[in-house]
């Protein structure tokens, strides 16, 4: 599943999302929905950066 990273407001990266993860026993609502959560994303970028390339993007 790709999505677009907006990484530190520096660049945007095309990531491929690899897992989803979530709390099934977190708190819900009257309606069932939940109150809140926390979702943990595993992420891999669609394209590598040399080590070299990072302090350029972060300046």
């Amino acid at each position: 599943m790709p999505a677009m990273f907006d990484i530190g407001r520096q660049f945007k990266i095309s990531m491929r999302v690899k897992d989803v993860s979530f709390d099934l026993t977190a708190p819900k609502t009257e309606d069932g929905y939940f109150a809140y959560n926390t979702v943990t994303l595993t992420c891999s970028p669609k394209q590598m950066y040399n080590r070299s390339q990072i302090p350029q993007i972060f300046k």
